[in-house]
C-alpha cells in the first residue's frame, strides 16, 4: 500500500477492498484527517494499526478482514463519529478496549476470533443505544448475557462460538439471531416467536417447546442436555441405529445437488435448504449455522449452482455445493467401526474471474485457498483424510474463521465427500450377492430411461434424426457435431446451467445450429432429455425456441436447437453492469424493443397454458432468448410440466430459480399456471428497470427489486423504477411504461388466485384491455403485507 495516499488530504473514502495488497498499513494514511470511510477487506496486510490512526477523529465506517494483529487500539474510542466498526477474522488480541463500548453512535460492531490467551466477561453495552447489528464470535465470552443489552435497539445479534451459559434476556426487536455452540440453560423464552432466523444448536438449554412452532427457520439441532423434542446426536444414533447397530461402511453425497452416478458410485441427493436435514435413508445428516447477512441472496440459501458449466468427467459433482456462513457439520450414521478414506471435493463456483459484485473475492480456507489450489475458479479440487471411526458416528465439521471475502455468500463451502473403508466390511453379504444386487438396480434405471427415450423414438439414431414439419435442413452425424463444436470446446459456450452446456455449431456448409449437451450418465439428465423432447415435439408457437432435432448414442444427449443470434435476454440486460461473464454481449435495448419482448413472452406463455396445458415452471431472462432482430423465445423445457384443464393445483418436487419461484410453489410445493404468471412479472419488472431482482447497493445491504417496487408503488413513485437509459428516447412511452410496471405488480402478488391469468396480461399490452378490467384485487399488496410473510420473500430470494 503506497504512503502516498497519506496526501490525498480531501480523501473522505478510501475503499481497497479485495485487493491482493500486503505488507503493513503506512504511517501517513493517519493524515487523512477528512476521511470518513475505509475498508481494507479481503487483503494481506499485516502488523498492527498505526498510531498516527489516532487523528482520524470523523472517521464513520472502519471495515476489515486482514490479518492485523496485536491489541485492538484504544484510540479508536477517540473516533465520536464511529457507527460501522468490523474486525472480522483479524488477528487482533482481546479484549474490546472499554471505551469502544462507549461511543454512542455506533450502529455496527462485528468482531470475531480474538486472539485470547484467558475468557473473558461480557463487555457492559448500556451506552450502545444506536446499536442494531452486533456480532461477538470466537471471543471466550465466559459470562452470562446482561439484562442490560436488552435495551438497545438491536435487530442482529450473533454470539456463537463463546462460553456463554444462563439464560436468554428479551429482546424487542430482534429478527436473527445466532447463538450456537455455547452454554446455554433454561428454557427457550417465549419471545423467540417474533424473530425470523433462530439458531440455538449446540447447547444445553432444558426446554425448547416453543421451537416447535416454527421449524422452518430455526436450527435446534442438540440445543438440550435433556429429553425434549429437538434433535441430538445421540437421538440421531439410537433412532437410527438401534443397539449399537452398525450398517454402513461407505457413502457419497452430492452436496448442493441432485442424486447422481459417477465412476460406478452413486451420490445421493443433498439440495435441502433446511438447516438441518437427515437423509431419507437415514444413515448420514447435516446442519448448517449462521446466515449470510450481507448477501444478496436467501440469508438461508444453503445451496449454490455454478453459473457456467465444469468440463471435467465428474462434473455434476462441482457444478453445486453446500454453502454455509459459519458452521457446517456432516454426520455419517451408523458407521461400522474402523479407518475410512474420506475425500473432500471443491470447486469455487460462486467466486469466479468475472463473476458479480464480489468479482475479485475470494474463499480461503484456513489450510488451502480453494481457487488457488485449483489453480482458477470452477476447477475441482480434493483433499484427502484419515478418519478412525470408533463409536460409529463420523463428523466432518467445516467452520468459517472470518478470513478472505465477507460479503455475499462467503463461509465453507463443499461440492461432494466420499468416504471409504480401509478394511474388507464384515460378511453380511458375500460379494457376488452384493454384485448381483448393484448390476441389477444399475441395469434396472438403465432400462427405465431406455424405455421411455425408446417409446419417444429417439433410441438407435446415429444421424440427428429431424422432427416432423419443421426440422434440420440435412441430416448431420454426431462427428458432424463433433467437429462444428471443436470438440464441444469452452471457447463454443454460448450459455450454460446446473446440469447442460450449450455450444454454437458451426456447420461446414454455412448453417449455425446450438446444441445443448446433457449429461448421459445422470439420471437427471435423461428425465430433462426425454421431457424437453417429449415437450417440444408437440409445440409450434411462434415465440418459443424451435428443436430441430436430437442425437442419443456414444453415451452423448444432444438437443439441436436453432441458434439464437442475441443470446438472451439476461446478457442483454444485465452484462453491462458485470453480472455475467460476457460483457461483450451487451445490448442497447431501447424502450419499444423491450415492450416488444414483453409481449411476446406473455404470448407465448398463453399458448403455454391455454393451447398446450403446460406449466413452463422456470421462466427466467437467461431462458429467454433473443434472435437477430430481438424477438423473444421461450426455452429450455426440463423442468416443464403438463396438466389437465381440471387441474388448477399440482404439488410437486421443488424445481426451478430462486428469486422467480412464486411463494406458495416455493414454500408448499404448489404448482399451477399462477407460478409461470409469477415469474413472468418478475422478468418484466428486470426488462423495464433493467435490474436484477436481487442487487448489492454500496451500503452493504441486500436491496431486492420486488421490495423496492412495493415501496416505490406505496410511495406512488414507482416509474422511478423505469431504466434511464431509455427514458429520454424518442421510443419511450410513459403509458406503455407505467402499464408494464403495474402488470408487473399485479403478476407478483402473493396470492396466486389473485393474480391474472397470461390471457388478460396480453390483452392488456396489446390494448384490448386496461388494466383496471382485469384486476382481480382493489388494491395491489403493498409493503406492509411483505412483512407478514417475511420467510416467503426470504425463500423467494
Amino acid at each position: 500500500m503506497p504512503s502516498t495516499l497519506g496526501t490525498l488530504y480531501n480523501l473522505t473514502l478510501l475503499d481497497l477492498s479485495y485487493n491482493k495488497l500486503n505488507g503493513s498499513i503506512p504511517k501517513e494514511l493517519g493524515d487523512l484527517s477528512q476521511l470518513k470511510w475505509l475498508r481494507l477487506s479481503g487483503n494481506s496486510i499485516t502488523g498492527e494499526l498505526p498510531r498516527s490512526f489516532k487523528n482520524l477523529t470523523i472517521l464513520e465506517d472502519l471495515v476489515r478482514g486482514t490479518l492485523l494483529s496485536g491489541k485492538i487500539p484504544d484510540f479508536i474510542a477517540d473516533w465520536s463519529n464511529l457507527k460501522i466498526l468490523r474486525l472480522m477474522g483479524s488477528n487482533f488480541e482481546g479484549p474490546l478496549p472499554s471505551g469502544i463500548l462507549a461511543l454512542s453512535g455506533l450502529k455496527e460492531l462485528w468482531v470475531s476470533d480474538l486472539v485470547i490467551t484467558t475468557n473473558f466477561s461480557f463487555p457492559s453495552m448500556s451506552q450502545l443505544t444506536a446499536m442494531t447489528s452486533l456480532i461477538l464470535r470466537n471471543c471466550s465470552i465466559d459470562d452470562k448475557i446482561p439484562e442490560s443489552i436488552s435495551n438497545l435497539s438491536l435487530i442482529d445479534l450473533d454470539l456463537s462460538f463463546n462460553k456463554l451459559n444462563g439464560e436468554i434476556p428479551t429482546f424487542r426487536n430482534l429478527k436473527s439471531l445466532c447463538l450456537t455452540r455455547n452454554r446455554f440453560n433454561g428454557s427457550i423464552p417465549n419471545w423467540i416467536q417474533n424473530s425470523v432466523e433462530m439458531d440455538f444448536s449446540y447447547n444445553n438449554f432444558t426446554n425448547a417447546t416453543v421451537l416447535q412452532q416454527n421449524k422452518t427457520l430455526v436450527n435446534s439441532f442438540d440445543c438440550c442436555s435433556s429429553k425434549s423434542n429437538t434433535t441430538s446426536i445421540m437421538q440421531l444414533m439410537n433412532d437410527q441405529c438401534p443397539h449399537g447397530k452398525s450398517n454402513y461402511s461407505s457413502l457419497y453425497l452430492n452436496c448442493g445437488g441432485e442424486g447422481t452416478h459417477i465412476n460406478g458410485d452413486d451420490y445421493d441427493e443433498d439440495s435441502s435448504t433446511l438447516p438441518f436435514k437427515v437423509s431419507q435413508k437415514g444413515n448420514w445428516a447435516y446442519t448448517s449455522s449462521g446466515d449470510f447477512i450481507t448477501s444478496i441472496a436467501n440469508p438461508r440459501n444453503n445451496t449454490v449452482h455454478s453459473t457456467c458449466g465444469i468440463s471435467v468427467p465428474a462434473a455434476p459433482l462441482y457444478s453445486t455445493a453446500r454453502i454455509s456462513a459459519l458452521s457446517l457439520d456432516y454426520y455419517g450414521l451408523c458407521f461400522r467401526n474402523g479407518i475410512y478414506n474420506v475425500t473432500l471435493h471443491f470447486a469455487e463456483i460462486v467466486y469466479a474471474d468475472d463473476d458479480d459484485y464480489s468479482s475479485l473475492g475470494e474463499r480461503v480456507k484456513k489450510d488451502f485457498n480453494v481457487k488457488a489450489e485449483a489453480n482458477g475458479p470452477k476447477k475441482p479440487v480434493t483433499r484427502n483424510f484419515t478418519a478412525n471411526v470408533t463409536n460409529n458416528l463420523l463428523h466432518i465439521q467445516f467452520y468459517w474463521a472470518g478470513k478472505g471475502i465477507t460479503l455475499g455468500l462467503y463461509g465453507p463451502l463443499i461440492s461432494a465427500i466420499s468416504v471409504t473403508s480401509e478394511q474388507k466390511p464384515g460378511r453380511k453379504l458375500s460379494s457376488f450377492t452384493i454384485a448381483i444386487i448393484t448390476v441389477a438396480s444399475s441395469l434396472a434405471i438403465i432400462l427405465v430411461s431406455l424405455a421411455i427415450i425408446w417409446k419417444l423414438g429417439l433410441l438407435g439414431h446415429k444421424d440427428l434424426r429431424g422432427l416432423e414439419g419443421e426440422a434440420l435442413k440435412k441430416k448431420y452425424t454426431f462427428q458432424n457435431i463433433v467437429d462444428a463444436t471443436q470438440n464441444f470446446s469452452s471457447k463454443k459456450e454460448i450459455g450454460c446451467g446446473g446440469s447442460a452446456t450449450v455450444y454454437k455449431a458451426d456447420m461446414q456448409d454455412g448453417s449455425v445450429l446450438a446444441v445443448k449437451k446433457l449429461p448421459a450418465r445422470s439420471i437427471k439428465g435423461h428425465h430433462e432429455f426425454v421431457t424437453e423432447v417429449r415437450t417440444l415435439e408437440a409445440l409450434k408457437g411462434e415465440n418459443l425456441v424451435q428443436l430441430l432435432g436430437w442425437y442419443t448414442g456414444d453415451e452423448q444427449l444432444l438437443l439441436i436447437y436453432q441458434y439464437m443470434e442475441n443470446n438472451s435476454l439476461y446478457h442483454a440486460l444485465f452484462a453491462k453492469n458485470g453480472w455475467c461473464n460476457n460483457a461483450e454481449l451487451t445490448l442497447e435495448l431501447g424502450w419499444a424493443t423491450r415492450y416488444k419482448i414483453c409481449e411476446q413472452i406473455a404470448d407465448g406463455l398463453v399458448y403455454l397454458h391455454s393451447q398446450a396445458q403446460i406449466i413452463h415452471r422456470d421462466i427466467k431472462t437467461s431462458n429467454i432468448l433473443l434472435d437477430k432482430d430481438f424477438n423473444a423465445k421461450i426455452s429450455d423445457f426440463g423442468l416443464a410440466k403438463f396438466f389437465n384443464e381440471e387441474q388448477n393445483n399440482v404439488s410437486t418436487k421443488l424445481r426451478g430459480t430462486h428469486g422467480y419461484m412464486a411463494p406458495e410453489y416455493a414454500t408448499r410445493g404448489v404448482l399451477s399456471v399462477k407460478t409461470d404468471v409469477y415469474s413472468y412479472g418478475v422478468v418484466i419488472l428486470e426488462i423495464v428497470t433493467g435490474k436484477s431482482n436481487a442487487l448489492y447497493n454500496s451500503s452493504q445491504e441486500s436491496e431486492f427489486l420486488l421490495d423496492e417496487a412495493y415501496v416505490l408503488q406505496s410511495e406512488g413513485n414507482i416509474l422511478d423504477l423505469i431504466d434511464e437509459s431509455v427514458k429520454h428516447k424518442a421510443d419511450y412511452s410513459v403509458k406503455e411504461a407505467s402499464t408494464v410496471l403495474k402488470l408487473a405488480m399485479l403478476c407478483t402478488n402473493l396470492s396466486a388466485t389473485l393474480r391474472p391469468t397470461m390471457s388478460q396480461v396480453l390483452s392488456v399490452l396489446k390494448g384490448e384491455k386496461i388494466i383496471e378490467e382485469i384486476s382481480a384485487a382493489k388494491q395491489l399488496v403493498h409493503t406492509n403485507d411483505l412483512k407478514h410473510c417475511k420467510s416467503c420473500v426470504c425463500t423467494l430470494f
